[in-house]
């Protein structure tokens, strides 16, 4: 469990175009798309070797709360904002072939009506099973895969009540996944094939291969391209909102945390930056300036 990402200025200026999208969320409620059964990230894990420094780097940067809860022989930790659900943190101890003591990944986690349907349509379109599907007491069915790029992501049944994603939009909470791909065009068809997204281009970016995944109407994820000699490899980056993002940066790194992509001005209004945790965990961050906070979604 190292490093999502080893950012290139390249792969830097890739990341800050591709977040332009993320107004593509609040575009979708404002224009009245219901969130699909299917398709959209709902829950992240962060799986960790050492899940009491990545609590205290997460409830004290966000201000979270947390709550230690039985998972069968296993400790997990459920993180919470404003008294609602964010995220969880799973123990995973370090392997004996890893190159490292200690690390963290972030696992987000799309919704989906039937698991064993998308585990299948997922390996016969060349993902990999990494988790068998499993009833998880309070959590529903849940699965952990692999797109054919190695790309890790969830499969998650929820339960009753808790089809809707973890807090989107407001501060302090999740608010966009963008997909890294070395290979957009293999990565689109896969993403077709096992989730049945409908595949778009972003025509809001400057990039002419920015591309958004929908299902019914509404935006779940971006995809941006990951070029040749980027330095980085591909996968699922998730994003954060915050009200003042050169704060959280200066918090994050009294806290332990390393800063991979300093603050970044994008079109669109946005603000945006990427941090890891003490243990590697990538996380995105983004916010809309104040004087921006009045205007419509471009």
């Amino acid at each position: 469990m190292t490093l999502t990402f080893l950012l290139s200025r390249r792969l830097i200026a890739l990341l800050a175009a591709g977040l332009v999208g993320w107004t593509a969320t609040e575009m979708g409620a404002a224009e009245g798309a219901p969130a699909p059964s299917q398709g959209k990230f709902v829950w992240p894990d962060l799986v960790t070797t050492d899940p009491d420094v990545a609590v205290g780097f997460y409830t004290k940067l966000f201000g979270w709360t947390s709550e230690k809860v039985s998972r069968g022989q296993e400790s997990y930790i459920i993180l919470s904002h404003a008294g609602q659900p964010v995220a969880g943190v799973a123990h995973r101890p370090a392997g004996p072939d890893s190159k490292a003591a200690k690390g963290a990944r972030w696992v987000g986690s799309i919704a989906v009506t039937d698991i064993n349907q998308v585990v299948s349509a997922v390996t016969a379109s060349g993902g990999r099973l990494l988790f068998a599907p499993k009833d998880l007491a309070g959590r529903g069915w849940q699965a952990v895969v692999a797109d054919p790029e190695g790309s890790i992501f969830g499969l998650v049944v929820p339960p009753a009540g808790r089809e809707k994603p973890a807090s989107r939009g407001q501060e302090n909470s999740w608010t966009w996944a963008q997909l890294l791909s070395a290979h957009p065009a293999e990565a689109i068809a896969f993403y077709k094939a096992a989730l049945g997204y409908e595949v778009t281009e972003d025509t809001r970016t400057p990039r002419s291969d920015d591309y958004l995944l929908s299902r019914e109407g509404f935006v779940c994820a971006g995809l941006t391209p990951l070029p040749e000699k980027a330095g980085g490899r591909p996968g699922w980056l998730g994003y954060i909102r915050v009200a003042d993002i050169a704060a959280t940066l200066a918090a994050a790194e009294k806290l332990g945390g390393h800063v991979l992509l300093p603050v970044q001005d994008v079109p669109g209004a946005l603000r945006v930056a990427i941090i890891t945790d003490p243990l590697g965990g990538a996380v995105g961050l983004v916010s809309r300036p104040a004087r921006a906070a009045g205007e419509g979604t471009p």
